[in-house]
């Protein structure tokens, strides 16, 4: 017999009875056929459930530690396809946040598939506002030709402050409660925080110098649910100098068969309106996937006033 568990808008509903076909709004459900059923598989006693739709909120140690205020992201979200798309999320999503309230988050993040309009409709009535826009590509790495790290000093915190001062597309850059210099050395200490813990650089120099450094993680949870070793392209970054002179598109099938020893499949996200790094990725046999839109989420002023004024508000 399933063991009732309350969802948190106080319903009680079957543990792990969820719909057999449920639609998940996470965009990675195109990793694997079975996605959605192992997605709600997935589901622990503390995510949050519905009547007609469920997800989970995970708290950002990382990212909670860097901003100076508790961050959390709504994830793993999903509805039953046979209830109206807006019934079902605009019971969830307050929902969400009343487990966020519970957690003690201030700053949530959400990404989800562009499809779900009505999701998106969703957050932005509980306070979130949309960031960015994202083409999602996967490449399968199992028939890249290995190759070697290419020689030379490899000083990527050195390259990364450099570098940095001249990127354009990130979320947090369209982030209006992060200053750029913030926003800079986010993706500074992110990058040494993943590469500390195991994620691969690939570099390539020209004229003795380094002229781009890609990043990639290895993601333990995708990988049990999509029955595929994955990882993904957390960060692609080409010198100032060196822009448009074809060193991006070196790079990326660098990256790809260093990468191949690691994972066999990759996934990868850019701004839509980043045409350069579209034409890298479609160029190299990306397969475009999905659109996913991300999602942001602040206390008001008021909840923050005696937050140190130095950290986003």
């Amino acid at each position: 017999m399933s063991e009732p568990a309350a969802s948190a808008s106080g319903a009680e509903i079957g543990w792990r009875q969820a719909p057999s076909h449920a639609r998940c709004a996470d965009f990675r459900r195109y990793l694997s056929a079975d996605l959605d059923r192992l997605t709600i598989a997935s589901l622990n006693r503390g995510d949050v459930w519905t009547a007609k739709a469920g997800g989970r909120v995970r708290r950002l140690d990382w990212d909670s530690e860097f901003f100076g205020v508790p961050a959390g992201r709504l994830e793993l979200l999903w509805r039953d396809p046979a209830a109206p798309a807006r019934e079902a999320w605009e019971a969830l999503v307050p929902a969400l946040l009343r487990r966020a309230d519970d957690m003690g988050l201030v700053f949530l993040d959400a990404r989800i598939d562009a499809e779900e309009l009505a999701l998106a409709q969703a957050l932005e009535a509980g306070g979130f506002r949309l960031v960015d826009a994202l083409s999602i590509y996967l490449r399968d790495l199992r028939g890249v030709s290995p190759l070697l790290p290419q020689p030379g000093v490899l000083d990527v915190e050195a390259f990364l402050r450099t570098a940095l001062r001249d990127m354009q597309w990130g979320r947090l850059f369209a982030e209006p409660h992060v200053a750029r210099e913030q926003a800079e050395d986010f993706y500074l200490k992110t990058s040494l925080h993943h590469l500390a813990r195991g994620a691969l650089s690939a570099a390539v120099h020209e004229n003795r110098e380094l002229a781009g450094v890609a990043i990639g993680v290895p993601e333990a949870e995708g990988s049990r649910l999509a029955g595929r070793s994955l990882g993904h392209l957390w960060l692609f970054i080409v010198a100032p100098g060196y822009k448009g002179r074809g060193v991006g598109k070196r790079l990326f099938n660098q990256f790809c068969a260093e990468f191949a020893t690691i994972v066999d499949v990759v996934e990868i996200g850019t701004q839509i309106q980043h045409a350069a790094a579209n034409r890298i990725y479609r160029g190299a046999g990306g397969l475009p996937v999905a659109h996913a839109l991300t999602f942001h989420r602040w206390p008001s002023q008021a909840d923050t006033s005696q937050a140190d004024t130095s950290r986003p508000a």
